[in-house]
C-alpha cells in the first residue's frame, strides 16, 4: 500500500510537471536517479530490526520515484514517432511492458522456489534437531498418495498421522 500510494503521488506529480513546463526529460532523469536512490536505502540500510514506519517511508519513496516512468515514458515513446503511428507505439510499449512483467515474475518465482526448496532440508534439519528419533521419523514420512491426493475420500494418511487418530 505505501508503495501505491508513493507511485499514485509519483504519477499525478510527474503529469502536473510536464503538462505546465512541457519538458519531461529532465523529469525522467530525476526520477531515474530518486528510484536509485530510493532501492539503493532500501538495500543497505533495511534489516530484519527495521520499524513498519522506515519500512513505510523507504517504500513510499520508491513509488515517488517509479511513478513518473508510466505515464511520462509513454509521453516520451508518442512524442518520438509520427502522430500517424502512435496507436502502434503505445500498445507496443504496453505490450512489452506486459511481457516483460510477466517473464520477470516467472524468472523469480522459479528463483524464489528453487531457493525455498535448498533451504527447507537445512532448516528442516535444524527446526528438528532436538525432536525424538521416533517422531522425527514420522514428520519426514512421506504419506500415500502425497503428489496429487487420494481421490474422492482424500488420502488414507494426513501428514504423518492416519486419519483414525485423527478422528478419534
Amino acid at each position: 500500500t505505501p508503495l501505491t500510494f508513493g507511485l499514485v503521488f509519483g504519477n499525478v506529480v510527474s503529469g502536473q510537471i510536464v503538462s505546465r513546463t512541457g519538458r519531461y526529460k529532465t523529469l525522467l532523469l530525476v526520477a531515474l536517479v530518486v528510484l536509485m536512490g530510493a532501492y539503493g536505502i532500501m538495500g543497505f540500510t533495511l534489516s530484519p530490526e527495521s520499524t513498519q514506519v522506515e519500512l513505510t517511508w523507504k517504500m513510499i519513496l520508491v513509488g515517488i520515484g517509479l511513478g513518473p516512468s508510466i505515464p511520462v515514458y509513454t509521453l516520451a515513446i508518442q512524442n518520438s514517432v509520427e502522430p500517424s503511428d502512435v496507436g502502434v507505439a503505445s500498445s507496443a510499449a504496453t505490450f512489452f511492458r506486459q511481457m516483460g512483467s510477466t517473464i520477470g515474475v516467472a524468472i523469480l518465482g522459479t528463483a524464489f522456489a528453487t531457493s525455498l526448496a535448498s533451504a527447507m532440508t537445512t532448516e528442516i534439519a535444524a527446526a528438528t534437531a532436538d525432536v525424538p528419533p521416533a517422531m522425527r521419523a514420522q514428520l519426514e514420512q512421506q504419506p500415500a498418495g502425497h503428489a496429487g491426493g487420494g481421490g474422492a475420500e482424500g488420502p488414507e494418511v494426513t501428514g504423518a498421522f492416519p486419519r483414525e487418530e485423527i478422528e478419534a
